[in-house]
């Protein structure tokens, strides 16, 4: 980053994060991630562009309300269930946001918004104590890390070029990456991309990088069987 003026696209900014490398971490997460993994707990943040999120919990129905269908240009998206919005026709939808700015029960939300980095920092800015105290930092799940004196991590798929990831090392103390499946083919089947690139690049970290973290989310029936463990060593 060279300077706080940079923007991006923020999916989700998670504080006191103990997962996310050493001590209590501030995750910035960005949206966007050219994989597709089934197991995924985020599918929402995989499109780069703001998007809209139901949650059905909230909606006060269709009788009441209907914000959301009169707000809409594309027509017919919305699908109810017993009265309630249960999701959105993606095929249909422009992530306009229309129906989110109507919606009077935050029923709907928008995922996903552009910060600059200084308004990232100015949230991250609030938890130095937390930082200093516990041996924590910063971490950018999926994209560049921030530099503030802090300790600064990057958690990525490394689906990229190696010029792209050279761009963020310089502000990186700690790489942290999943290895998901050896077997190309049934990563490309379970992620939707090979892992060739991933590899590549992992390989290179391990040999050019101050510290690597490499973590195996183990998907019974995907990944678990001895082949792939003893591959993966």
């Amino acid at each position: 980053m060279t300077n706080g003026s940079e923007t991006g696209m923020i999916f989700n900014l998670q504080k006191f994060s103990l997962h996310d490398g050493p001590g209590i971490r501030t995750v910035v997460f960005l949206k966007g991630c050219p994989l597709r993994c089934k197991w995924c707990s985020n599918p929402e943040s995989w499109a780069p562009q703001p998007q809209v999120g139901v949650y059905r919990t909230k909606c006060i129905g269709r009788k009441v309300c209907g914000g959301c269908e009169d707000s809409c240009p594309e027509g017919d998206i919305f699908r109810f269930t017993t009265g309630k919005l249960g999701g959105i026709d993606r095929t249909k939808c422009t992530d306009c946001l229309a129906c989110y700015e109507e919606c009077p029960s935050d029923a709907l939300k928008q995922w996903g918004r552009q910060m600059t980095v200084e308004e990232c920092m100015e949230l991250i800015r609030r938890d130095q104590g937390y930082y200093e105290r516990s041996g924590g930092g910063v971490t950018v799940s999926g994209g560049d890390p921030l530099a503030e004196g802090y300790h600064t991590c990057c958690e990525s798929t490394f689906c990229a070029s190696w010029s792209e990831v050279e761009k963020v090392l310089p502000y990186t103390d700690l790489i942290i990456s999943d290895l998901k499946l050896m077997d190309s083919a049934l990563h490309r089947q379970y992620t939707g991309v090979g892992n060739e690139l991933i590899l590549q690049n992992l390989r290179r970290l391990a040999q050019e990088w101050r510290e690597l973290i490499l973590r195996i989310p183990v998907i019974p029936g995907v990944n678990d069987g001895r082949q792939n463990i003893e591959a993966s060593a």
